[in-house]
């Protein structure tokens, strides 16, 4: 789970693989009682088995990177008919959905076939860069785009959400994630305004910083509940390496960045007003 959901008090459910856990009916139901947008990140899979339970959640974020050539490639076969699926299960029980593109080597021509699917279905896209070393190691990703050929693709959705394709980033957000994977400083929330809780219970400001900490249990002290965690945080004082899209844009509002401030206002007020319903065929 982390912090925030955009700019407002909410909750990211994320991956692994949040509708694994047997108790995520009791988390987002306790959430929702106190008035917390819920967002849950899923590769689709149990979406439709599961869609009675997310029907009180606010999204659902999807991850789509292209094709289904392409994004088999990169998530594995079968995955693009799952997530597709999940995106028809959605729009057809009016539950909105956003949809996060990674940008790979192998999926960089594929940014207008996920746009158009977002366009679609009434949803949008956040598309940011792959991490360079493969999640909580020091290993080297394998499929990171070339830098050039990433600024080109950077670029081109700067063009196309210009055009008011359905892309999710700021402009200010855009313009940041070009400079991927050159250090960019970048004003940080994260452990003053937001934070990683980890599925072991433990609260990071930045599970992609603080990863070596993570089986650490040195690192924590023990805690009657998570208030005691989150006071005695452990800030980040220097980070120059931050790529994920929404921490990006959040940090940005954080930073009263107008551009970043006014995208998120006008994504909220299309949010507000719902996705359309599915006209049923009564016949």
């Amino acid at each position: 789970m982390n912090f925030p959901a955009w700019a407002q008090d909410g909750c990211l459910l994320p991956g692994g693989e949040p509708l694994l856990r047997n108790d995520l009916g009791g988390i987002i139901h306790h959430a929702r009682g106190k008035g917390i947008y819920v967002s849950v990140s899923s590769n689709g899979k149990l979406v439709p088995e599961k869609i009675e339970l997310l029907r009180n959640v606010n999204k659902i974020k999807l991850s789509l990177d292209g094709q289904q050539d392409v994004h088999d490639r990169i998530r594995g076969k079968g995955s693009f008919f799952s997530v597709m699926n999940a995106i028809q299960c959605c729009y057809d029980n009016s539950i909105s959905t956003s949809i996060q593109c990674v940008l790979l080597k192998y999926n960089l021509h594929s940014i207008d076939y996920v746009l158009n699917i977002a366009r679609k279905f009434h949803s949008q896209v956040s598309f940011q860069p792959s991490i360079q070393k493969l999640l909580w190691s020091e290993e080297q990703n394998p499929i990171v785009p070339l830098p050039g050929e990433y600024m080109n693709a950077i670029n081109y959705i700067i063009r196309r959400k210009r055009e008011s394709a359905p892309v999710l980033n700021s402009f200010s957000g855009l313009k940041y994630l070009y400079n991927w994977p050159n250090n960019t400083k970048i004003g940080c929330s994260a452990g003053i305004l937001s934070c990683n809780v980890e599925p072991n219970g433990k609260i990071f400001a930045c599970d992609r910083v603080q990863y070596l900490d993570f089986n650490s249990d040195s690192a924590f002290k023990n805690y009657n509940n998570a208030k005691g965690q989150f006071k005695d945080i452990k800030l980040i004082r220097k980070c120059y390496q931050c790529w994920g899209a929404l921490q990006v844009e959040f940090n940005l509002i954080c930073s009263f960045n107008f551009e970043a401030i006014l995208n998120y206002w006008r994504i909220s007020r299309n949010r507000r007003k719902g996705i359309p319903q599915k006209k049923i065929n009564k016949n």
